[in-house]
């Protein structure tokens, strides 16, 4: 958490819907964060985070989200669009990459009356009967030597910390861009 004040917490989020039209209150900007009930920090929110309008009803399961410890937030998404696959995930202010990695993404789904028709005549089937298909990218730190810095690490990324960032094994999360070469161009 290089660079981030001490006081911003581990143990928060928010929520960021991709390909949603959204109202800007329910973006799930970076400063929308917020962190469990009660949780002891000088942060308990992001400086963006705020209640929907007129969102709290107690009467159908739905809380009052306005208070700054109460660990919740209200979101409105309209779901006024036509049927797609949309996913969202975490967008918290320096830990998206951690949150997200530990899970905090899903997909969402939307439907529409074209949609509806096609089912319902048979064109194609329904959501019993399908299975949507999320493909995520994850890549492992490969094997490498940190005392003498050789290996497929050390190849790939010369500048790679396993004290800070995890040694083999783990979660590869690319913190500089390093350009594809050939052997005989990494001597040079």
């Amino acid at each position: 958490m290089t660079g981030m004040p001490a006081c911003f917490q581990n143990n928060r989020a928010t929520v960021h819907l991709h390909g949603g039209i959204s109202p800007w209150i329910s973006d799930g900007t970076p400063h929308q964060w917020i962190t469990p009930a009660n949780e002891d920090t000088p942060w308990p929110q992001g400086v963006e985070a705020g209640t929907v309008p007129d969102m709290a009803r107690p009467d159908l399961g739905v809380p009052d989200c306005s208070g700054t410890t109460d660990g919740c937030m209200s979101f409105y998404y309209t779901n006024q669009q036509s049927a797609r696959l949309l996913f969202y995930h975490d967008h918290s202010w320096g830990i998206t990459r951690l949150n997200v990695y530990a899970g905090e993404a899903a997909g969402y789904l939307i439907t529409d009356p074209t949609e509806q028709a096609l089912i319902s005549s048979g064109t194609i089937p329904g959501a019993a009967d399908t299975i949507p298909l999320v493909i995520q990218d994850r890549t492992f730190v490969p094997q490498g030597d940190p005392v003498a810095r050789t290996g497929q690490l050390y190849e790939q990324d010369p500048t790679w910390d396993e004290s800070r960032w995890g040694g083999y094994g783990n979660l590869w999360y690319h913190h500089v861009y390093m350009p594809a070469r050939t052997p005989a161009t990494r001597a040079a």
